[in-house]
């Protein structure tokens, strides 16, 4: 894939175990699959940080080995139980066009990226 999304909630103001040992076994020689792929990362978590430690951690770890990550729009979403219902459904109706906005960014980067316009 050209483009990636993860999404991942905050664990303890870092991205989860599971995610980091992801990125760890996906960079791992012999090919380093992370390289060349342009990334978004978005999160949420029942706070008020909306998963910006776990941003920051995740995206300096893509980039670290080798992966484009899409700045903006920052897609993290604090205080989730009042923006997704237990059944998955967005209670928060700007959510939606913020995701299509983020969508539109990610695959606007990776054809740009794709076509030669931007290395890493």
């Amino acid at each position: 894939a050209a483009a990636v999304v993860i999404a991942s909630p905050e664990y303890n103001g870092s991205m989860s175990s599971a995610i980091k040992n992801a990125v760890e076994w996906a960079s791992r020689p012999p090919e380093n699959v992370l390289s060349d792929k342009v990334f978004f990362i978005m999160g949420t978590g029942p706070g008020r940080s909306g998963a910006r430690e776990m941003y920051a951690h995740l995206s300096f770890a893509i980039q670290t080995e080798g992966g484009w990550v899409v700045l903006s729009p920052k897609v993290l979403l604090p205080s989730v139980a009042q923006i997704i219902s237990p059944e998955g459904e967005l209670l928060d109706d700007s959510v939606g066009g913020l995701l299509e906005q983020a969508m539109r960014k990610l695959l606007e980067t990776a054809q740009r990226f794709s076509a030669g316009e931007w290395s890493v």
